[in-house]
């Protein structure tokens, strides 16, 4: 439908005149590609469809751009019987210099109908691209968006998920850049990659291309702990390359990485932490935020946490400080972790996982309001319910200590949908919830505060595997 200059609701016009152009009246802008070439013509289609019921006379079609832009001559007036359709189809031409960004081009038309003028418009984008252009590869996730943005005429819209870049600390990672070129002459130079500090770069930055061709380049990252802002343990951070004048952006996500023991005497699950001594050591702090409100203070929500393993079990162990501990959750309401105090423990035993089905999310909270003494679950995986359904020989305890909880989980290999081996590196993330209401109602959601080992504030801290932290299980 045509749509206002000034568009207040996704429906207008779709009951209603828009204007002075009726209801009735389809006005599509419709460019052979969202991606067209700087200083090269491209063509875009105006149609319009008469579905009022009365012939449209002296109907006009015109299409504008941006200033600076050339469009072809617009056709001859017609006459638009119920029914018919009319489209032209405009030659675009963006500057050789324009910049590469989403710019809107506008179709409109006139016409008579009734003895009164009408008159619609409507709005469709293109990009401007120059000769060279080199875009860092899709995850799998965003390649999908990217390729439903394209099915539904949406392409413009692919911009505004930049593609992930999981970085585990310490590790060289592969980046794949696609460069292609778009003129019709060969061409040569370099990828001008920025990195944050802390994050280096290696590989070859240089490409040589035909006309038309397009190739991979494969670069490594790696990212230290100075990538890290102070008191986190892990890290959303800008990445971009250009190639002229055109920038494409990523996000690279800086992941915590441990070498965890195997241990030779198993654990007491008991809630005292003293026998997880050999366990590798990790914290948790107040800046690790992923939900809501940030800790006061590391009294207020921290944690110092232990991991282990054996052929049979995966470890853990926290001490978590807390100055108010809630018990607001019944023993027979022992599910959704995120409305109060609750510990979680997200496990990905292939270390490849695309989504959390073949993942096992195990959660605990420390106390009911029979008091302390951890009850389990698992929660968001592919097998949710209480531990003894759906974890047969998972095992939680907890005790309350001195400022806070310890609180330790034993977590069957066997309940997963993947039995790891020794040397193997697998996806481990822990989530700790806060809710400090000291008269919180039963069953309440008190929600206040959210950390985690590996914190980003949408998706990583549980629902995308491939950015939990990577966990090698030592031989």
């Amino acid at each position: 439908m045509p749509t206002p200059v000034q568009e207040t609701s996704l429906m207008g016009g779709a009951l209603t005149p828009s204007g002075s152009s009726p209801a009735g009246v389809k006005l599509e802008v419709l460019p052979a590609a969202y991606d067209i070439g700087a200083g090269q013509a491209a063509p875009v289609t105006v149609k319009l469809t008469n579905t009022t019921g009365k012939d449209m006379t002296g109907v006009t079609l015109a299409l504008n751009a941006p200033d600076g832009w050339k469009v072809s001559a617009a056709p001859a007036a017609k006459t638009l019987k119920p029914g018919e359709s009319a489209s032209a189809t405009f030659q675009v031409t963006a500057p050789a210099n324009a910049a590469a960004q989403r710019s809107e081009v506008t179709g409109s038309y006139r016409a008579a109908q009734d003895g009164q003028s009408i008159t619609g418009r409507a709005g469709n984008f293109v990009r401007p691209l120059p000769a060279v252009v080199a875009t860092f590869a899709p995850t799998f996730d965003v390649a999908a968006y990217q390729d439903f943005a394209r099915q539904t005429g949406t392409d413009w819209v692919i911009g505004s998920l930049p593609t992930r870049l999981a970085l585990a600390l310490g590790q060289k990672t592969p980046v794949n850049v696609l460069v292609t070129n778009r003129s019709k002459a060969a061409v040569n130079g370099k990828v001008d990659l920025k990195m944050p500090a802390g994050v280096t770069l290696s590989g070859d930055t240089a490409y040589q291309l035909a006309a038309g061709q397009s190739k991979t380049l494969t670069f490594q990252m790696e990212a230290v702990a100075a990538a890290l802002p102070a008191g986190r343990q892990s890290a959303l951070l800008p990445v971009s390359l250009s190639t002229g004048n055109f920038t494409d952006t990523a996000n690279a996500y800086i992941l915590p990485t441990l070498t965890i023991p195997r241990l030779s005497k198993a654990p007491v699950i008991d809630g005292d932490l003293a026998d997880m001594s050999a366990g590798a050591d990790g914290q948790i702090g107040p800046e690790d935020l992923w939900w809501r409100a940030k800790p006061d203070s590391a009294a207020d929500a921290s944690a110092g946490f232990k991991l282990g393993y054996d052929d049979t079990y995966l470890y853990v162990g926290m001490n978590v400080k807390d100055e108010l501990v809630a018990c607001n959750i019944a023993p027979d309401d022992i599910k959704a972790q995120l409305r109060s105090d609750a510990i979680g423990v997200t496990v990905d035993p292939s270390g490849d996982s695309k989504d959390t089905g073949t993942t096992m999310q195990a959660a605990a909270f420390p106390c009911t309001t029979d008091g302390f003494g951890a009850r389990g679950f698992r929660d968001a995986d592919a097998n949710q319910g209480v531990m003894e359904e759906t974890a047969p020989g998972m095992q939680v305890a907890s005790r309350k200590v001195d400022g806070g909880y310890s609180i330790e989980f034993r977590l069957p290999w066997a309940a997963m949908p993947k039995v790891p081996k020794a040397g193997d590196t697998i996806g481990l993330n822990l989530v700790m919830y806060d809710g400090d209401q000291a008269d919180a109602r039963v069953g309440a959601n008190i929600s206040q505060s959210g950390l985690a080992w590996a914190s980003f504030s949408w998706g990583g801290k549980q629902a995308l595997p491939y950015l939990w932290p990577r966990v090698t299980l030592g031989k």
